[in-house]
């Protein structure tokens, strides 16, 4: 038997081809056996349910979680882990909870990570993310935490309409224009990008029982303030690299819709971390 020293959770919304593409993906690397494969059902048809289900149960490695309703992508991703915790009893040493849209151009990558040694603090590690589509890298998203007032600017670009409309287009144009190169230099940093976390143990131990309080969007400063205050290290280590693919479900959305959805998640976030969280 094959101990399962790291696990990979993701989200089924309306994409069950994809996800089952992901798992071959994640077969190609070196070791890639070695790594369980979780899946929560956001959302499906009937068919792609049952296709997930056969799929499941043809693979030793995959575990297919269905809440029969949409819990949302951070939610969703901690169902995930509780319910592979319970079914398994077993705790990975790893947990990458990520996007479907990726890919592996080192097939060492699970190797390298099997081989790394961190700090005994560390909460979550986020690797080098080059964007295909656009050959620009993310990652860090930041190396400071922000401030009330940071968040407060932010929100406010999302929620009035003329303000929303050219800072949606901006953010849209500016990477077609602008490439970021690949940032070299691993350090510990405040937020990583959403699209592959990979979660310490001791780390994924601490958040499983939280609940994010949207259904979408700012899981990337859930997992960087959460981590923050208890003194978990957030760590960008730039000899990981995933490909991001960018075909993920949310880039159907209406930009109108995912501005209205990005304001209301910063307005918890804020509002829970940065104003009621600094007095508890």
């Amino acid at each position: 038997m094959i101990v399962e020293n790291i696990i990979n959770i993701v989200i089924c919304y309306n994409n069950a081809s994809e996800v089952m593409e992901y798992y071959d993906e994640l077969l190609s690397l070196d070791d890639g056996n070695k790594v369980g494969y979780v899946v929560v059902i956001n959302s499906a048809t009937e068919e792609e349910i049952d296709n997930l289900d056969t799929f499941g149960q043809d693979h030793d490695h995959v575990y297919v979680y269905n809440p029969g309703k949409n819990l949302g992508y951070m939610n969703g991703l901690l169902h995930g882990y509780r319910m592979y915790r319970e079914q398994t009893g077993l705790l990975p040493q790893y947990i990458i909870m990520s996007n479907t849209d990726i890919a592996f151009q080192d097939k060492a990558f699970v190797t390298k990570l099997e081989n790394k040694s961190y700090d005994n603090n560390l909460g979550v590690i986020g690797p080098s993310i080059l964007v295909s589509e656009l050959n620009s890298y993310d990652n860090p998203v930041s190396d400071e935490r922000y401030t009330v007032n940071q968040l407060d600017s932010i929100i406010k670009k999302h929620s009035i309409p003329v303000l929303r409309e050219s800072y949606v287009t901006a953010a849209f144009l500016k990477p077609k224009f602008i490439k970021r190169k690949k940032d070299t230099t691993s350090r510990s940093v405040y937020e990583l990008h959403g699209c592959f976390f990979i979660l310490s143990s001791k780390y994924a131990e601490y958040i499983k029982e939280l609940e994010f309080g949207v259904l979408l969007y700012s899981e990337e400063t859930f997992i960087a303030e959460n981590a923050y205050r208890k003194g978990f290290i957030a760590y960008y280590d730039a000899e990981l690299e995933i490909i991001h693919k960018e075909h993920s479900t949310t880039s159907k959305l209406k930009p109108t819709r995912r501005a209205k959805l990005m304001a209301e998640s910063l307005s918890w976030i804020r509002d829970t971390y940065f104003v009621e969280g600094e007095t508890k």
